[in-house]
């Protein structure tokens, strides 16, 4: 089963509509991992996954990115098709 690495940051102007979305996800029972980039260990997960922008919202299936948004959010279907 596919699950979401999910990366943002307080300043962040478009990560309050990811949240949402995420947690919209989340209520369905999708696995979500959430990353706050303003902290150490979220800075380093998001430097494993080239994460350069935030918000960024990537499906891990099997241990591999299998799609990914960075810096921007993308619908609520364009996400639960690729799950």
């Amino acid at each position: 089963m596919p699950m979401i690495k999910f990366f943002w940051q307080e300043d962040c102007p478009k990560c309050a509509d990811a949240k949402l979305a995420i947690g919209k996800l989340e209520a369905e029972g999708v696995k979500v991992e959430r990353y706050n980039t303003s902290s150490p260990g979220g800075l380093a997960e998001a430097t494993l996954h080239d994460v350069l922008a935030t918000p960024a919202i990537i499906i891990i299936e099997d241990g591999i990115e299998k799609k990914s948004w960075r810096g921007e959010v993308p619908s609520l279907e364009a996400i639960k098709k690729e799950l």
